[in-house]
């Protein structure tokens, strides 16, 4: 299938998805246009699209953008059986048990 032709836009996309991702779900455009080699111009636009589509949302304070509430809805889409949520849980609950420490869940739905 990486020999197909396709639609270079949502390769694009999805870089800067996986990018923001790395970052731990934030990063400001002048780091994601450096690591993904794209213009500012040319990067906005896919930013508007992307948090126009809730991929992404912009930060009011900072002017971050982070990965968006489509995100979640799209991971949670892969576990039939479990949740997102519940996955995050069921791992806090490994972590606690093995450092003897407390752990929270804390979920926002937007």
């Amino acid at each position: 299938m990486q020999n197909s032709q396709g639609v270079n836009s949502v390769d694009i996309a999805v870089t800067i998805l996986e990018f923001l991702a790395s970052q731990g779900g934030a990063a400001r455009s002048s780091e994601i246009a450096k690591a993904c080699s794209l213009s500012k111009s040319r990067l906005h636009k896919y930013l508007v699209s992307l948090c126009r589509s809730d991929m992404l949302y912009q930060e009011s304070e900072g002017g971050q953008y982070c990965l968006g509430s489509k995100i979640i809805m799209l991971a949670e889409a892969t576990h039939t059986n479990l949740s997102l949520v519940d996955e995050i849980n069921q791992r806090l609950c490994e972590f606690r048990d093995e450092h003897n420490m407390s752990t929270r869940t804390c979920y926002c739905s937007r």
